[in-house]
């Protein structure tokens, strides 16, 4: 599924090449192209599709350049390709994630509550933290050369 509109802006594709921008989910993947000549294309593939493709953001990009299944699709045809994801996001989010261990270095604990400290607001406020994913607990390692 393809749809093409027009860009009437002035930034038209980046030294005559395409511009690519996909989104990957846990069903499908969208891809915006953006041709040469500043028109844009919106389609949507499924992300898991083996008896038609090996890999979802590759076949839209194949597509889009009009190049043939097998054939190798030439970089020098493409100026950016910028890729997201959600099915990590979701699968956390929604605690559909095979049980997972992370472990932190003692004294930098609080580096996965602050983050990136990103604020709500310009001056201090009250931050409300959601729950952990998984517990803290202490041990430790010790090495000896018995």
């Amino acid at each position: 599924m393809s749809q093409f509109i027009r860009d009437s802006s002035k930034n038209r594709g980046s030294n005559g090449r395409w511009q690519f921008w996909v989104d990957r989910g846990g069903t499908f993947t969208d891809i915006v192209s953006k041709a040469p000549d500043g028109t844009l294309a919106v389609s949507k593939l499924l992300s898991e599709n083996p008896e038609h493709y090996e890999d979802a953001a590759l076949e839209g990009i194949r597509r889009a350049l009009g190049v043939a299944p097998g054939e190798p699709i030439p970089a020098e045809r493409i100026d950016a390709v910028k890729m997201g994801t959600t099915v990590a996001t979701n699968a956390l989010l929604e605690r559909k994630v095979a049980p997972t261990a992370l472990f932190v270095t003692r004294g930098f604990r609080d580096v996965l509550r602050i983050g990136y400290q990103n604020r709500p607001c310009a001056r201090p406020c009250v931050r409300r933290c959601q729950r952990p994913l998984r517990h803290v607990f202490r041990s430790s390692i010790s090495m000896s050369d018995d």
